[in-house]
């Protein structure tokens, strides 16, 4: 795989591992998946529970704020901009897991978990895919199923696609399961998945593989 390639499968990874924590610990919220949260808004609000309706309308604030910061910070750098973000984004995942784990108030929680996936999306944008995404999984299924019914066969953009997929779905069963069996360690994981991705583009950089 390509080195934007690898960094999208990482990145989703981190994407499904944060909405399931969020999920599990934030009262159903979705802070990557916006799609769904705005599901769950809506359902909040029809049902009255205003606490729930507020949580999810937290989340979709932070997203938006978080690509509307992304994209002002990129479009102002000159050079490896999809760097910068990856590391405000890694340094907000470690203070949620750490907020998490000492119970803080789960409405800072999902606004910082927010912001981060917001910062993500303009990173996938980034990394150049016009149907690929780390954070919702619409676009990467309706390419597959085009090149599916169209040709019989995925190209490497569309196997690109099925393994974002199939790992974003990785990343929600590992924190489901962690949940279960290392209790509190799988706060981690998405912030482990970022660093993976920070660590990765470092040493693709020094060898002289790079991009903005």
């Amino acid at each position: 795989m390509r080195h934007r390639e690898v960094l999208a499968v990482l990145l989703a990874f981190g994407a499904g591992a944060s909405d399931a924590l969020s999920y599990l610990h934030l009262s159903g919220v979705l802070i990557a998946n916006q799609t769904g949260n705005i599901v769950l808004l809506g359902v909040a609000i029809a049902q009255g529970r205003l606490g729930d309706a507020f949580a999810g309308a937290v989340s979709l604030l932070a997203f938006f704020a978080g690509m509307a910061v992304g994209f002002v910070l990129t479009d102002h750098l000159s050079k490896r901009r999809f760097r910068v973000l990856l590391v405000l984004e890694l340094a907000l995942l470690l203070s949620l897991a750490v907020m998490m784990s000492v119970g803080i108030p789960r409405y800072i929680s999902i606004a910082v978990a927010a912001f981060a996936m917001g910062l993500q999306a303009v990173n996938g944008v980034r990394l150049g895919f016009d149907a690929v995404s780390t954070t919702y999984l619409t676009g990467s299924m309706t390419a597959m199923v085009r090149q599916l019914t169209r040709h019989r066969r995925l190209n490497h953009h569309g196997k690109v696609a099925a393994v974002v997929v199939a790992v974003f779905f990785i990343g929600v069963l590992a924190v489901a399961a962690g949940n279960l069996w290392i209790g509190s360690g799988s706060l981690w994981l998405p912030a482990a998945a970022v660093a993976a991705a920070l660590v990765f583009d470092e040493l693709r950089w020094r060898s002289g593989i790079r991009f903005a």
